[in-house]
């Protein structure tokens, strides 16, 4: 998850939950203010009636005439004689029903006040009545209108969070894409952070010192390293050269012997440099792995050069190659994995022993008899690592597999399956 993201999704949650919680609450509250203001208007026609027909009134009978005035009127008010009727009092009581209605002809909610009264000392109850279909239709309007409000102000808040967030983190991102493709190995260098945050300005310079630096490191490894295998080279070439002038002249059994192991050991030496800068221009990525390459076409030449070394040990190959798998790739160092897997499996092969080579556009299974146990697989790709200790090799040829495996984004796998060690190769695409 983006970080923009990150901190947008909760507080775009958490608006959203108050909005569905907001909008009813609000209804609920229109509603209890419509009905409380309802309730208060009743109460207050209650004291008005009762006041003017005590007060307005001097003689009982003319204020019965208006009390059967305002009845046969039917303008809200209906007041009873308690006298005549069977009532207990329980005080103001307030309460909503519907009832049809003439004049609109239709049914219409209404807010009721039962009340006493007492009218020159007689008991009295008074029914008054509001008209709440006002009140009940301009709420949902009130309601809806309040809800598009709300989110409006959700959806406005979203937009523009999500515009300033990325107008501000704009500059993060541009560094993170430029640091994800920075190739160091090729000179390239960041850019300065564009921006008026403290935070990103720091970031910034942070970023381009360690890169710098990074970038120094890497040359002057590379400086050394390159260095370092020519100076070795030059005199392990002029040791070798001399000792084989030596071994031509006229020399006793001892020293004959001697200078043979002198020779051997200058040429593992001469291989052990090699490899070990092999190691070091992969691991600082000195290679360009940019090549459509035919790794059909490729083992087949592999298993030609191989076929001396396959008929001295009497090695019998099996091979089954679908025909154009294309892999992306450096050429030098695809075909160096592919000499290093069939050495190996040379070297450490019986004689009359098996060989398999099977590829298909998923992956490459390289196999080979041997010995009867399987190998450390935690510890066969290491370097220097040696199964066996009488093998002549530098201990670096699976190493180098495994790094130049890492460099192209491939996978590489060894199992012991059925008595044949087998290296797999796969993730070509």
């Amino acid at each position: 998850m983006k970080l923009l993201n990150k901190s947008l999704k909760p507080f775009t949650l958490l608006t959203f939950v108050l909005l569905i919680i907001s909008i009813p609450l609000f209804y609920f509250v229109v509603l209890y203010i419509y009905i409380l203001d309802a309730d208060q208007t009743l109460a207050s026609k209650k004291v008005q009636i009762e006041d003017q027909l005590n007060h307005l009134y001097k003689i009982p009978k003319t204020a019965i005439l208006r009390i059967r005035l305002l009845n046969e009127l039917d303008i809200g008010y209906q007041i009873y004689d308690l006298d005549t009727m069977s009532y207990q009092s329980e005080g103001d009581r307030f309460y909503t029903a519907e009832r049809f209605d003439q004049y609109s002809n239709s049914i219409k909610p209404y807010r009721y006040l039962e009340s006493e009264l007492d009218i020159f000392g007689v008991r009295y109850l008074l029914k008054a009545e509001v008209d709440m279909e006002e009140y009940f239709d301009v709420i949902p309007y009130t309601t809806l209108v309040a809800s598009i409000f709300f989110l409006l102000i959700l959806i406005g808040y979203y937009m523009i969070n999500r515009f300033v967030a990325r107008k501000v983190w704009k500059p993060f991102y541009k560094i993170l894409n430029e640091l994800s493709s920075l190739k160091i190995q090729n000179g390239e260098k960041l850019s300065p952070i564009d921006s008026d945050i403290d935070e990103f300005i720091k970031l910034s310079d942070n970023l381009l010192y360690f890169t710098n630096r990074s970038y120094s490191a890497y040359n002057q490894q590379k400086e050394f390293t390159e260095n370092a295998a020519h100076e070795l080279q030059t005199p392990l070439a002029i040791i070798q050269s001399k000792a084989e002038l030596l071994l031509q002249t006229e020399l006793t059994g001892s020293q004959h012997e001697y200078l043979s192991q002198i020779n051997l050991a200058v040429s593992r030496m001469k291989r052990l440099n090699k490899n070990l800068l092999m190691l070091a221009k992969i691991e600082n990525k000195q290679f360009i792995i940019n090549e459509k390459l035919n790794l059909s076409a490729i083992l087949l030449e592999t298993i030609d050069l191989y076929q001396s070394s396959f008929d001295t040990k009497s090695i019998r190959v099996y091979t089954e190659i679908e025909e154009e798998v294309y892999i992306k790739g450096n050429r030098a160092l695809i075909e160096t994995l592919i000499n290093s897997l069939f050495t190996n499996a040379i070297s450490h092969n019986l004689d009359f022993g098996r060989m398999n080579l099977i590829l298909n556009r998923k992956n490459l299974l390289i196999q080979n008899s041997g010995k009867l146990i399987p190998l450390d697989s935690e510890k066969i790709f290491k370097r220097f690592n040696k199964e066996n200790i009488s093998f002549s090799g530098s201990g670096l040829g699976l190493a180098i597999c495994k790094e130049i495996v890492i460099l192209h984004d491939f996978k590489i796998k060894y199992k012991y399956i059925n008595g044949l060690h087998s290296f797999k190769l796969w993730d070509f695409e």
